[in-house]
């Protein structure tokens, strides 16, 4: 059981959003306000996962800090880590979440995703040696790139994490992690 986390999950939940950068810096206070002593803010760097590292005990709980303007979440080129705490704000619902990667990226899809990036970078090689086949045509080396971004899609009942019922199970699993 983690007092410290449980704390921190209720300092953090129901908070009114605010701007990425605010929220971050926020994220921060409240694991310093909940106790923790050994904290890591951006440990592999500004745009690299995770936001915030916390010991915990003998353990290292990645905390991700997830802002957007509407209802959904983008997770660019890091898709939701399963271990991962998440600490979402929604600008359309002023209002502040969390949850675990694992309960919302399922095994199933994660697999998909992973065929998905294979296919694409099987493309991307091709595409690349084709493009740099000749210096005369494309003599400044430009080739193709991609950048994985997961989207959500499929309605409001499963892009919505602000939704009653979703925020209440999501929120609820979270919790339940460290009771």
């Amino acid at each position: 059981m983690s007092r410290r986390l449980l704390n921190f999950m209720r300092l953090a939940d129901g908070q009114p959003y605010t701007s990425p950068q605010a929220h971050e810096k926020r994220v921060g206070v409240w694991l310093k306000k909940s106790g923790f002593k050994e904290i890591k803010y951006q440990p592999y760097g500004t745009t690299c996962h995770p936001d915030w590292l916390v010991k915990d005990g003998n353990r290292w709980i990645e905390v991700e800090c997830k802002t957007s303007l509407k209802s959904r979440i983008s997770f660019n080129n890091t898709p939701p880590g399963r271990d991962t705490l998440y600490v979402f704000s929604s600008k359309r619902h002023n209002d502040t979440m969390l949850f675990y990667g694992g309960d919302v990226y399922k095994r199933h899809a994660k697999k998909t995703v992973q065929i998905f990036l294979q296919q694409v970078r099987k493309l991307e090689k091709k595409f690349t040696a084709v493009c740099l086949k000749s210096k005369r045509t494309n003599p400044y080396g430009f080739v193709p790139g991609f950048r994985l971004t997961l989207q959500q899609r499929g309605g409001m009942g499963s892009t919505d994490f602000f939704a009653p019922k979703t925020r209440e199970l999501l929120v609820k699993k979270a919790k339940q992690r460290h009771i």
